[in-house]
């Protein structure tokens, strides 16, 4: 079913990404073109997206070269890896026949199409937090302690923070959810409390660069996101609900 999937998969994103770049996707053909050493620095304050999906980029385009064409194989590529940690994930928690389903409908997922196209990270941002997520329900599931679930979980999370800025949410949400699901996680009453506040130490300890680098983007307001003006305590409520 895995195989199958993924060949719907490759036959549908290959077929339907024959169009021009738009302007995200050159201006991560930008990023992408800069130094590592000036991706992982103070210069990154230009820019909201992380550095993590540029430096890919630009490994895979200087070995492939940087035609469109060659610029958006790694986002097919994450793509179906996607498919693959949900297809696994599922099946190891709801069986064979579920996770058969679920990797079919990523395939033909619009939104995943959509995102499998572009040149930007969030097609790896779904499943570094894929990864994650079942990593975490993995934590949840077990009896015991469970290094290598806790291990996913860490390092999805982390790499998420490292793709894309929102995915700083993401431990927040996992561990109010495993709160609120488990007892044994509420913290100074439950058995397993310490693993998840450890977890998430770990998480934020190796994140705290690109953390920086956000708090610095607020603070500064500098480079190309200069124009943004922070709402105020009284504009926020307005544009969370328009927002949603």
């Amino acid at each position: 079913p895995l195989f199958c999937a993924l060949g719907i998969a490759v036959a549908v994103r290959v077929a339907t990404s024959n169009y021009s770049l738009w302007f995200d996707d050159l201006a991560s053909l930008f990023y992408a073109a800069q130094l590592p050493e000036r991706l992982w620095s103070s210069w990154m304050v230009r820019e909201t997206t992380p550095p993590l999906y540029y430096t890919l980029l630009r490994g895979w385009c200087d070995l492939v070269g940087w035609s469109a064409g060659a610029a958006r194989v790694p986002s097919i590529l994450a793509s179906l890896a996607g498919i693959g940690i949900v297809y696994f994930g599922v099946r190891r928690q709801y069986g064979a026949q579920s996770a058969a389903g679920a990797a079919l409908l990523l395939a033909l997922s619009p939104q995943q199409l959509f995102f499998a196209h572009q040149v930007r990270a969030y097609i790896f941002l779904f499943a570094a937090i894929a990864a994650s997520y079942f990593g975490i329900l993995s934590v949840m599931r077990s009896r015991t302690r469970s290094l290598a679930a806790w291990g996913i979980y860490v390092a999805g999370a982390v790499a998420g923070v490292y793709l894309h800025t929102t995915a700083c949410l993401w431990p927040i949400a996992a561990s109010l959810a495993l709160i609120l699901c488990d007892r044994r996680f509420v913290p100074f009453v439950g058995s397993r409390w310490l693993e998840l506040a450890a977890a998430n130490l770990i998480v934020l300890v190796a994140a705290s660069w690109w953390l920086t680098i956000v708090w610095l983007q607020m603070t500064i307001l500098a480079g190309n996101i200069g124009w943004i003006s922070p709402p105020d305590l009284t504009q926020l409520p307005m544009f969370l609900l328009r927002a949603t």
